[in-house]
């Protein structure tokens, strides 16, 4: 009885396993896969004496989240430092924010009023997923100055004809190329106002596969999902 027994016992640990290779499954991974964060796009109004900002966040349980805050806290924080009995700070246009799956994308809007001019100043700020670090220019490519020549040479290319920058707005300097975001469809550049927009934002999208030849190994993955 007790070999009978066995045998059952064996034909039932075999029938589960014939049923869970049907389904397509490996017999190790049946458990329930690790649940992904949910990230929402969103963003917090910080005021004080001489300023109101409105600063891109993530909602989002997860250490990402938490350091993508940071980043954009820091860049807030950089521009409040800038007050003083002549300058003051509100929320500028074209703010937004990019939840990829890998990575996180924010640009944060101030309009700057000195009492004599006002102007909108744009920071962006792009956080690793896996990492919880900053995504810089140098980050991108694997050498920065041969980066910046394809990048600028790829942005000048799809500058719209109507628009035209500063002489060296375009030029491949680190400064020109600081205000960017990740995105699916590409590397989005903020260039900042031109004459013909007054105070709107020249915005230029290099699609990755233009810059595949410099970017780092795997990096594309990262940024562009």
């Amino acid at each position: 009885m007790r070999i009978y027994a066995a045998a059952a016992a064996i034909v039932a640990v075999l029938a589960g396993l014939l049923t869970t290779c049907a389904a397509g499954i490996e017999p190790d991974a049946v458990a329930a896969a690790p649940s992904v964060p949910v990230r929402v796009a969103t963003s917090e109004l910080v005021s004080g004496p001489g300023y109101v900002l409105d600063v891109p966040r993530v909602a989002g349980d997860d250490p990402a989240a938490a350091a993508f805050n940071t980043g954009m806290e820091a860049a807030a924080r950089f521009w409040i430092d800038q007050v003083d009995s002549r300058t003051t700070l509100a929320p500028g246009p074209g703010q937004v924010t990019y939840v990829g799956t890998r990575v996180l994308s924010g640009l944060l809007s101030v309009l700057v009023n000195t009492g004599d001019t006002s102007v909108v100043l744009r920071t962006s700020h792009v956080t690793d997923v896996r990492t919880g670090r900053e995504i810089t220019l140098a980050d991108l490519f694997t050498d920065l100055d041969r980066g910046l020549d394809t990048l600028a040479t790829r942005a000048a290319a799809l500058l719209p004809q109507n628009i035209e920058l500063p002489g060296s707005a375009l030029e491949p300097a680190e400064y020109n190329y600081r205000v960017w975001l990740a995105t699916t469809a590409g590397m989005e550049i903020h260039f900042g106002a031109s004459a013909e927009q007054g105070s709107g934002d020249v915005v230029v999208t290099v699609p990755w596969f233009q810059l595949e030849t410099v970017l780092r190994p795997g990096i594309r993955e990262i940024v562009g999902s």
